[in-house]
């Protein structure tokens, strides 16, 4: 008996979740400790700085090609093929831990990881929006985010215990494996058909259009906090407090990712209900409160208070903003990839901005100084909620 579309649809999401927990592991298993790898290869925080601004520079320039090739070949095959490059990277990563010449597999590891976010994301986001249904997406944001972070629970423990024991080479193998496996689910994936019809100068255009600022401020503001001080400065503080002690970074971390595992399915189903623009705007708040709160961070358990504090109101934040943006998308029509483009370019622009100031911050104040100017990204966010349509892409 024939599916139904609707039945299609659910069984599409079914297995992008799938591929996502394959794909979590691969990438988590190094998580936290991937800019502490970085960190011991280069020497210094600014360096570490510029590793990653010259990674989401070269992306920002990159994305609108991206996704031109991913319409071209189908976002299927896209998603399929963005693996390998990711396995690759993991790979050059492993490489240079016991090279004499790190910088080398270091470039190397930025060239094939943007080529993995080339191919990957913008036909992940695009398949989303296609098959999951506005009245659940909320949910449905949820449950993927859930699943992530549960995950993340586990990862970072394991991980601390790996590398502390016998290294990143114990690591990085399982990396490699878990993301070719992640290919595999994505066999089942319905093709979403589209076609990329912007320019590369029109995508640019799009981003400062008078009626799109505010959102691509707010997607600017939201890469500043979570993939600039989140995702880069946070994990190097920690590991300095902590006196470079992995065992123990792992287990704050998974400590902490504990409580938001248990919170982000809840807040999914809420969503749904009680609408996002509420939830976002007073988490955002609350989000920028838990950067202020981290710069006087001294010992472990600071951390997992605060940690668990700034996990859980992020979950508040998260979760509606995503669904915001899979909405938003959806309200798009056939310019849906041109969308998520933009919010791409948007959000690593934020964090290159974030990172760039970051350098002089750090040089004339001190690594805590940061949180503050996180704490100004977070309520930024609230710009997503005054101007929710944004107007469509045209």
């Amino acid at each position: 008996m024939s599916m139904t579309i609707g039945e299609v649809r659910a069984l599409g999401v079914h297995w992008l979740i799938t591929h996502s927990a394959f794909r979590r592991i691969g990438i988590g298993i190094l998580g936290v400790f991937e800019t502490i790898l970085i960190y011991n290869l280069l020497g210094s925080i600014p360096n570490v700085l510029w590793y990653y601004i010259a990674f989401s520079g070269l992306y920002v320039l990159t994305v609108p090609f991206g996704a031109m090739i991913s319409c071209k070949i189908g976002f299927r095959k896209s998603m399929q093929l963005a693996m390998i490059p990711l396995a690759i990277c993991f790979t050059m990563l492993m490489i240079a831990t016991s090279s004499p010449k790190p910088l080398i597999w270091l470039a190397g590891a930025i060239v094939f990881g943007i080529c993995y976010k080339l191919l990957f994301w913008i036909p992940f986001h695009t398949e989303m929006i296609e098959l999951s249904e506005r009245g659940n997406r909320g949910k449905t944001v949820g449950t993927l985010n859930g699943l992530m972070v549960a995950m993340g629970v586990v990862l970072p423990l394991l991980s601390g215990w790996l590398i502390s024991q016998f290294g990143y080479q114990s690591v990085l193998p399982i990396s490699i494996v878990m993301t070719l496996l992640a290919i595999i689910p994505l066999r089942s994936v319905p093709e979403v058909k589209e076609r990329f019809t912007f320019t590369y100068w029109r995508v640019w255009k799009e981003i400062f259009t008078r009626k799109r600022i505010k959102i691509s401020i707010a997607y600017m503001a939201d890469g500043a906090q979570s993939i600039g001080a989140g995702n880069v400065v946070w994990p190097l503080f920690m590991f300095i407090i902590l006196s470079g002690e992995y065992m123990k970074l792992g287990m704050v971390t998974s400590a902490v990712v504990l409580i938001a595992a248990i919170l982000h399915y809840t807040i999914g189903k809420k969503i749904d209900v009680i609408g996002s623009k509420k939830i976002l705007r007073y988490g955002s708040m609350l989000v920028s409160l838990g950067w202020f709160v981290r710069m006087f961070v001294e010992t472990a358990f600071h951390m997992f208070i605060v940690g668990s504090y700034h996990h859980l109101v992020s979950t508040a934040v998260k979760t509606p903003f995503d669904a915001l943006y899979y909405d938003h998308a959806a309200d798009q029509g056939h310019y849906v990839d041109e969308y998520s483009v933009v919010r791409e370019m948007t959000i690593h622009s934020g964090r290159i901005i974030f990172l760039f100031i970051s350098l002089f911050i750090i040089e004339f104040m001190g690594i805590r100084a940061v949180f503050l100017f996180a704490a100004l990204g977070a309520l930024i966010i609230n710009l997503a909620v005054s101007d929710p349509k944004a107007g469509p892409v045209r």
